[in-house]
């Protein structure tokens, strides 16, 4: 009898056994073939069983599960399909809680749900298999797009680190280069480009190459920034930064831009007086577009020159130009195939109180200097030297005065000789200083005429290029010959009283082309950078 009662027990204890191993578990462990992971819309990870240990130690953490009913929040992250030899397959949908370090999931099939607290459900935390749980895993996504473009970048460089729940640090690298060779046009002065990222970062720093120089270097302290004007081929950098208690990295994006943006006309002044010049910059311009200046400030008919990349000219107004309101319309061969036909500023000349000044020189210094023949050696040796214009610019900077000393004629005065006004303006400024003062070139420059005149003694005559000259009357010695480069601040001559002259004094005289200007507009300027 005893042992009939010790096998029903042993029975009784082997029955147990397997029921709580084959029918009371969640999931099964016996005849296992698959298990398939899906994550949203990513390629599913897919374990087999005699391959991957760990599909096993999964198994064992879901027959932890305690049953519960429906819980308050229950927003899965992956499911998970179950594939057995010989039975139907398991369907789990798993929700992990990072604040409880738990494991919600749903058993598809029986619409039971279930919660695992245990200590090894951190393996789940920790696997691989489970990192999409992080809501920092990923590298974060950057997007720049420039008008209804999204710009494909052509090359990444990301560094980013997350952290796992027992306070490690899990690196993510990506490198890539040549991803694509498209280049982005940029055709708009006005038009942002965008930047966004789903995490966002500290710090976004841009660089602009050309020609691989650097042109440009500045952090973006905006969603958007302004495209980098000018035109050209050039490679944008993006270097962007995160730092958090939780995640931190880097990540570098590269794009080809091209740049080809419409003319842009502007003006160094819309106010000015008679005697002064006003200058037309031309940005963006092609090197074979044609501009057009129309205006009716001056007879001289303006020309545009390059300078590194903008073009500019001139327009001198004279002591002649009067009063008012006058139109500037600048347009270029290109705007002449579009909508925007012409670019017109509106000036505004404003008077200008010239003085008089009553000469009186010896009638004998009179008709030796001012006669037919002094007239036509003037003619035939100074009108000449401003009668090409030189399209580089030679001049570097601010021009400097030639000398220092008292005005005694100003630009523009109306002038009696001995009581008889003459028919023309003073054309430069005097400067009256002793005789054998140095003067100095006001800029680099090309000397186009060094000689003497009968009318105006002892002349020379600079090429500053792009059609500005200075001009330098009277002087006692000079010290340059034509044809020579001179330098800023090079002396060469000396103040005299050659020709028609009353006393020791230096003529000096700007102008554009042959329309003169006042040399003290130029002085301290550069007229490339009003």
């Amino acid at each position: 009898m005893r042992k009939f009662i010790t096998l029903l027990i042993f029975l009784a204890l082997c029955t147990t056994t397997v029921y709580f191993l084959f029918f009371n578990t969640i999931v099964s462990a016996t005849s296992l073939s698959q298990m398939t992971i899906y994550y949203d819309k990513a390629s599913p990870t897919i374990l087999d069983a005699d391959k991957d240990s760990e599909m096993a130690e999964f198994i064992k953490i879901f027959n932890l599960g305690e049953e519960v009913t429906l819980p308050p929040v229950f927003e899965p992250e992956y499911v998970v399909t179950i594939t057995y030899d010989s039975r139907e397959p398991v369907h789990l949908s798993l929700d992990f809680d990072m604040d409880s370090l738990s494991l919600t999931f749903k058993d598809l099939d029986q619409d039971l749900y279930y919660t695992v607290v245990d200590p090894e459900v951190k393996l789940l935390f920790m696997d691989p298999t489970f990192r999409k749980i992080y809501t920092n895993a990923q590298i974060p996504s950057g997007t720049i797009s420039y008008k209804d473009m999204a710009l494909r970048p052509h090359g990444t460089d990301s560094h980013w680190q997350y952290k796992l729940i027992d306070g490690s640090w899990e690196d993510i690298s990506i490198e890539t280069d040549n991803m694509t060779s498209e280049i982005f046009p940029i055709s708009d002065t006005n038009q942002l480009i965008h930047v966004a990222y789903d995490i966002a970062p500290q710090t976004t720093y841009l660089t602009v190459e050309k020609d691989g120089l650097i042109v440009y270097d500045a952090e973006v302290e905006n969603p958007s920034f302004m495209p980098y004007l000018d035109d050209g081929a050039f490679r944008y950098t993006l270097k962007s930064t995160w730092d958090h208690d939780t995640y931190k990295g880097s990540q570098v994006l590269t794009y080809d831009v091209s740049v080809d943006l419409p003319v842009r006309f502007r003006l160094s002044r819309d106010t000015a007086t008679a005697g002064d010049f006003i200058t037309v910059f031309a940005d963006y311009a092609n090197e074979d577009e044609d501009l057009f200046i129309n205006q009716n400030l001056v007879k001289w008919t303006p020309t545009f020159f390059d300078n590194d990349g903008v073009k500019m000219a001139f327009i001198p107004l004279n002591y002649w130009t009067k009063t008012g309101k006058y139109a500037i319309k600048l347009t270029s061969s290109e705007m002449k195939a579009t909508e925007v036909k012409e670019t017109v500023f509106d000036v505004r000349i404003k008077a200008k109180d010239f003085k008089k000044q009553y000469l009186y020189i010896d009638e004998t210094i009179e008709k030796s200097t001012r006669n037919d023949d002094a007239y036509a050696q003037y003619a035939k040796y100074f009108n000449p030297s401003r009668a090409t214009i030189t399209s580089e610019k030679l001049w570097e900077g601010p021009f400097i005065s030639p000398v220092e000393g008292r005005i005694s004629t100003e630009f523009g005065e109306m002038r009696y000789v001995n009581d008889s006004l003459t028919s023309y303006r003073h054309s430069g400024i005097d400067f009256a200083v002793p005789k054998g003062t140095p003067i100095k070139a006001p800029n680099n420059g090309h000397v186009n005429l060094s000689m003497f005149l009968t009318l105006t003694g002892n002349t020379i005559v600079i090429d500053h290029g792009m059609g500005l000259f200075s001009v330098y009357f009277h002087l006692d010695s000079l010290n340059v010959d034509e044809g020579q480069r001179v330098t800023k601040g090079d002396i060469i001559g000396t103040v005299g009283t050659t020709g028609f002259s009353t006393g020791p004094h230096l003529h000096y005289t700007m102008s554009i082309g042959k329309v003169n200007f006042d040399p003290f507009l130029i002085e301290g300027v550069d007229p490339a950078h009003p």
